[in-house]
């Protein structure tokens, strides 16, 4: 389909797929003065040619350019607040001088058990034990330096990304309200093991599958006692900033108020759409709609009726991860035709807790 889930006229965010520097000028860059103009156009130019001339050659293998990403990670974090810390399974650096890297690690250490331990009775997991990178930006400017994308040019900023190609998590720690910051870790840790430990590495998970599994774990709630609950929405008992006490951002809230209010008068067919939904589309003009309504589909698949359907969607992702994929598949796995499962969770909407 080319519509978008509510049936209006999506634009894709081509910028999404487009190389650093591509389209149309920002507007805060226009100005009536025309030398000024072709000078802050040249001066771009120059530093779109310097960032490629950065990248790998085409020949380069591929630990060669995870090599040079990364060297360009650790270039761009490395400044006078750098602080740097490990665990067994992350090592996080960052350059903002106010992120408690202790607590960051505890967070992420006791989400991987979690994962873990919440998928192992449901699915046969990939092995996957390497130390897993994290770099936390203070500048979007930085940040934006390692993504595949220009995030200036997308609808809605992303606060974090995991950077596939390179198996590595980046974030930008003042992008959203402190609180969030938490969520926003475990969202994009929530990828990189979805990726390795479900996909096996194969990047075969289709978009509202992985947005909607990154979503729902980073809307976990994690109580003081460390522990996050299946099921549950709500915050993270981590101060990630020193001196903060501990706090828990609504992000969720939000977004099912603005799903719930946008099912009203959604046009039948709308979770066929967000199934079949490419990244260009995804993630365009309803960007926040589509990770709301993936998020709500996951979380109708792993806790309605008491988690009823949570097997049948194991056994859709299994096959997605082996290839086979797509709506029909799903309904297969399921047991249920595209009619009624939309229905059921237009209604589940209402019941969800936040």
């Amino acid at each position: 389909m080319t519509r978008s889930w509510l049936g209006t006229a999506a634009v894709v965010a081509a910028a999404l797929l487009a190389p650093a520097g591509a389209g149309a000028q920002d507007p805060d860059d226009q100005t009536e003065d025309h030398e000024e103009q072709d000078r802050r156009y040249h001066e771009q130019r120059m530093k779109q040619q310097e960032r490629q001339e950065e990248e790998p050659a085409a020949d380069a293998t591929q630990e060669q350019r995870a090599a040079q990403f990364l060297a360009r990670a650790e270039e761009l974090v490395k400044d006078k607040n750098y602080w740097g810390r490990d665990s067994d399974l992350y090592r996080v650096e960052t350059d903002d001088p106010e992120i408690d890297t202790q607590a960051v690690l505890e967070l992420l250490d006791s989400f991987r058990g979690f994962f873990d331990a919440f998928w192992q009775p449901r699915l046969k997991l990939s092995p996957y034990d390497a130390q897993s990178r994290v770099f936390l930006y203070d500048s979007f400017y930085k940040y934006n330096q390692l993504l595949p994308f220009d995030a200036r040019r997308m609808p809605v900023r992303p606060e974090g990304h995991y950077v596939s190609a390179y198996n590595v998590l980046a974030v930008h720690t003042r992008a959203g309200p402190p609180a969030g910051l938490a969520d926003a870790l475990i969202h994009e840790a929530a990828h990189q093991l979805i990726e390795q430990r479900i996909y096996g590495g194969s990047g075969r998970a289709s978009v509202w599958v992985g947005e909607g599994l990154a979503s729902y774990f980073g809307y976990t709630l994690r109580t003081k006692d460390g522990k996050f609950q299946a099921g549950r929405t709500g915050g993270k008992s981590s101060a990630l900033w020193k001196g903060a006490p501990p706090g828990a951002d609504n992000e969720a809230a939000l977004r099912l108020r603005s799903l719930r209010s946008a099912l009203k008068t959604a046009q039948a067919g709308w979770l066929e759409d967000v199934l079949e939904a490419d990244p260009g589309l995804f993630y365009g003009t309803d960007i926040e709609l589509n990770y709301a309504a993936s998020w709500l589909v996951v979380h109708y698949l792993l806790e309605a009726e008491d988690g009823r359907h949570a097997g049948a969607f194991a056994t859709y992702i299994e096959g997605e991860a082996a290839g086979r994929a797509g709506p029909a598949a799903l309904y297969e796995s399921l047991g249920v035709g595209a009619a009624d499962l939309e229905s059921a969770i237009v209604a589940y909407a209402g019941k969800v807790k936040t």
